[in-house]
């Protein structure tokens, strides 16, 4: 599991293009989800790698479809992704 290549900056897409690009990362947040889901059910220990990669596939593709809600529809959802640093990272994992 990989993290995408992000189509061309949202802002510079208008109409349709705007608009696949959008739904184009919802599917990608969906996949990253689901894949998140798969990792953690199959975690192999407390500190598996590929859990902490899959949160992290998890919080790009977030951003990537906020950011394009944003620049498409001048929207936002209803979530905040957090920071962490290091030590958060280990207190969640």
């Amino acid at each position: 599991m990989g993290t995408p290549t992000p189509p061309p900056d949202t802002a510079e897409l208008s109409g349709d293009a705007g608009i696949d690009r959008t739904r184009l990362l919802l599917d990608v947040l969906v996949t990253a989800l689901r894949e998140h889901l798969e990792t953690v059910e199959g975690r192999t220990g407390e500190s598996d790698p590929a859990v902490y990669a899959a949160f992290d596939h998890v919080r790009e593709s977030f951003e990537a479809y906020e950011e394009a809600l944003y620049d498409v529809h001048d929207e936002v959802t209803p979530f905040v992704v957090l920071e962490l640093d290091e030590e958060d990272d280990e207190d969640l994992m």
